[in-house]
């Protein structure tokens, strides 16, 4: 092997995930045995998950921050579906996998073959990707490298400690988190118990200027009610096969009692402000309509913030929900035709 190869971060990182492999945390650990790992320099919380007890998926779900621990929780709790189409945008971290060879591409089978990395047999080629809402699942950055493997290093150590019975993690349903920090370089490793804070995402609300204000005040006020909902689409935009795709985000204008679907409007582009985009697209769809509805009904936090000042001015209920049947009906037909027929 070349002396490049040698130095290349990826060969570290293929030594320790083969050595996690060989370990197999999988036989005592769940998924639910959560505990953080701390970058000693960015002071941000990784929190690995190891995969396998079931017998599915084998490998190590590694959530970033306070955002990726946040999603595993509210999977947990049943707060999202495993089956939901906004599943894989909700997750922020990185999954390393034991797949079948036929599971990888031709751009994984490449690194492991540089590296040197033989396997066989069936879900035993690892496989290393990024979760980033909003993007195609991809390789990680080789900047990440580095911690990465010695997240992988620092499970190994803490199951066999689980295993061995030295160490006892906090019940899954508590606060309590137990988090590995590094104070004392290589070998100063230590631990403190954390109590989990849960994240709360931001979200920009947009302003209604005087000017539209009184304009929109003098369409006619209806009892209908407006389904509104922001997704992923479920195709992302790529250029080839090596380029990494985004996935815009797309938000939907659907009449309740009649399943018309008044306006669609798609972030073109991640230079645009989807604030603002999809802002332009809630008065596009007003004006469309030529009334005001009654009622705006939502699911998400994100979409109340775009609408809420909307609603206050022009005096139209906001309605929260756990389903809407007409959006849902909408996005699968929509879904379908961009999959071609797979929904």
């Amino acid at each position: 092997m070349s002396e490049k190869l040698n130095d290349s971060p990826w060969k570290a990182f293929f030594e320790a995930v083969l050595e996690y492999k060989k370990v197999g945390p999988w036989d005592w650990m769940y998924d639910s045995d959560i505990f953080g790992i701390q970058n000693p320099e960015t002071k941000e919380n990784l929190y690995p998950c190891v995969m396998g007890n079931a017998g599915e998926v084998f490998g190590l779900f590694i959530y970033k921050g306070e955002r990726g621990l946040n999603s595993l929780l509210q999977m947990s709790m049943g707060m999202i579906s495993p089956d939901s189409l906004d599943i894989q945008h909700i997750q922020d971290g990185w999954l390393l996998s034991f797949d079948n060879r036929d599971d990888l591409t031709q751009l994984e089978r490449n690194l492991l073959k540089e590296h040197n990395i033989k396997c066989r047999g069936k879900k035993a080629w690892p496989n290393i990707r990024r979760y980033d809402p909003g993007f195609e699942p991809w390789l990680p950055e080789e900047e990440d490298l580095p911690f990465l493997t010695e997240v992988i290093q620092q499970t190994i150590e803490t199951s066999l400690r689980i295993k061995d019975g030295e160490l006892e993690l906090p019940d899954f349903d508590s606060e309590d988190i137990l988090l590995r920090i590094n104070k004392k370089g290589d070998a100063g490793w230590e631990e403190k118990v954390i109590k989990h804070e849960p994240y709360e995402a931001t979200y920009k609300a947009p302003f209604l200027d005087e000017f539209t204000q009184h304009r929109l005040k003098k369409l006619k006020k209806s009892k209908n009610i407006f389904e509104v909902d922001l997704f992923y689409s479920p195709a992302p935009i790529k250029p080839n096969n090596n380029t990494r795709g985004i996935y815009p985000k797309i938000l939907s204008v659907v009449d309740q009692a009649s399943g018309m679907v008044i306006n669609v409007t798609m972030q073109e582009s991640t230079e645009e402000d989807p604030t603002m985009v999809f802002f332009a697209g809630l008065l596009e769809a007003i004006e469309k309509a030529d009334f005001l509805p009654s009622e705006i009904q939502l699911i998400k936090p994100e979409v109340e913030c775009l609408v809420s000042g909307f609603c206050e001015a022009l005096e139209i209920e906001i309605g929260r929900t756990g389903f809407m049947e007409e959006t849902e009906n909408f996005k699968m037909g929509m879904f379908s035709g961009m999959m071609g027929g797979s929904f």
